[in-house]
């Protein structure tokens, strides 16, 4: 990084801890910006003394969160370690999946030491237990475009064998390419629960058209 006052070589590195959020705080920093003019409330941190002296700490220790499936790993991250901790959101800590790597012995977390560390897990636990349960991401519904409209709409009408503009189960999952996923499908269009398909439910996949 080159800012104003500050020229970190390619060849001078740091160890320090620093994350996504630090972003915004050291670039305040580094424009001079009057606090009058800096938000107040933000979660990152300036890493500029970093930056000035790459043998300088920014943090102790960071957190991240990746989905997989129903399951979210919260993490965080030391110096020396990374503990993940997998659960379904909502459920009981207990039932959790635990991942333990020591970064200064095993960079590529090739070794989970999570069942012979356990003061070190429970250490970073209670770091964990600081934060707020991690909630799944929000999905986002692009809106059909004029012509996937006008194509669901066709295939509405080849489903609908008795046209009474409705799909029936039978209607639905005739001719499925994939018989084992669909009925999933229909519960999910099925926004009212009543076993049929209305023609928007099916046009629109169970969401809102939009007016």
């Amino acid at each position: 990084m080159a800012a104003p006052g500050v020229t970190m070589a390619r060849t001078r590195a740091t160890n320090a801890l620093v994350e996504t959020v630090d972003i915004y705080p050291t670039l305040v920093e580094l424009a001079g910006l009057p606090a009058a003019q800096v938000p107040q409330g933000l979660e990152g941190k300036s890493f500029v003394p970093v930056l000035c002296d790459p043998n300088l700490s920014a943090k102790d220790h960071l957190f991240h969160v990746y989905s997989r499936g129903e399951r979210i790993g919260r993490a965080v991250r030391t110096a020396c370690y990374r503990l993940v901790e997998w659960k379904v959101p909502g459920s009981s800590t207990a039932s959790a999946d635990l991942e333990l790597y020591d970064y200064e012995k095993d960079p590529l977390e090739t070794k989970n030491l999570a069942a012979d560390q356990p003061e070190v897990v429970g250490r970073l636990r209670a770091m964990l237990a600081e934060l707020p349960e991690a909630k799944p991401q929000i999905a986002v519904v692009k809106p059909l475009t004029a012509k996937q409209i006008q194509d669901r709409t066709a295939l509405f009408k080849r489903k609908d064998q008795n046209h009474d503009d409705q799909l029936t189960r039978e209607e639905f999952l005739a001719s499925q390419p994939d018989p084992a996923d669909a009925p999933k499908r229909l519960e999910r269009f099925d926004a009212n629960n009543d076993g049929v398909l209305s023609r928007d439910e099916f046009i629109y996949m169970g969401a809102k058209p939009k007016k």
